[in-house]
């Protein structure tokens, strides 16, 4: 008959493993050079660092359709600036082309205004709305757009640390990601031609990579018109991707 082991017995067999783990550590960790420590932890720094950008980038609406490797390609090219207090990071009124990832301290968004006091002309009054702490994100849509910015953000602590990325940055990875995807895209329809009978019956190997080179990558946006009824046909289609109704 089996006996229930007590928790005395547990609790003995638990610190046993855990005294041999520890040890195995200490073994690992004595066996390296200081430089090989000190490379170790500054790796798993980074690393966790870099985890801690892409988890925050997920959560931006303009990064959501990005895969993991593109969110860690941003997230190594951005930059890190330093801001003291009072110090202004965005100027309500100006073009706006960088985007913020507030990394240490605190900063305050502030608006201003025009408002009539007793005096005859009015006078520009600047009012505190919001308070963003490490891990808030702000300017994206400047990224989009280029608009003025709405509001200014000024550092309220000691010292702001944030991360910053630049349109040109932005546009060069919207330019990989499209790459990649237009590439995928002409694969696909490769196949979709090699796969139908209307080319094999009509067409050569060769003269079917000649109609491929010839066809060029169309992106149409929501419930716009592919072909219309009653007009003259004069272009031929591949759907590639997405789906569309008759």
């Amino acid at each position: 008959m089996l006996q229930r082991p007590n928790t005395v017995q547990r609790s003995l067999h638990l610190f046993r493993r855990t005294l041999e783990d520890d040890t195995e550590k200490i073994k690992n960790f004595v066996s390296k050079s200081p430089l090989e420590r000190d490379t170790d932890c500054m790796m798993k720094k980074v690393i966790e660092e870099e985890k801690q950008r892409i988890e925050i980038l997920r959560k931006v609406s303009i990064f959501q359709h990005f895969d993991d490797t593109v969110l860690a390609n941003i997230a190594m090219n951005l930059q890190l600036c330093e801001y003291r207090r009072n110090q202004p990071i965005i100027v309500q009124d100006e073009v706006g082309e960088d985007f913020y990832i507030i990394e240490e301290g605190t900063v305050v968004v502030t608006r201003k205004s025009l408002e009539k006091g007793k005096s005859k002309w009015p006078k520009w009054v600047s009012t505190d709305i919001a308070r963003l702490e490490a891990g808030a994100v702000f300017g994206e849509l400047s990224l989009l757009t280029r608009e003025k910015r709405s509001a200014s953000i000024v550092a309220s602590s000691e010292v702001v640390k944030c991360l910053k990325m630049t349109k040109v940055l932005y546009e060069a990875v919207i330019a990989e990601v499209d790459s990649i995807r237009n590439a995928n895209l002409v694969e696909m329809a490769a196949q979709i031609i090699g796969a139908n009978e209307m080319f094999h019956e009509e067409f050569t190997k060769e003269y079917r990579k000649m109609i491929l080179k010839s066809m060029k990558i169309i992106h149409f946006p929501p419930n716009s018109y592919i072909i219309k009824q009653g007009t003259t046909g004069k272009i031929f289609f591949l759907l590639v991707d997405g789906q569309c109704k008759m």
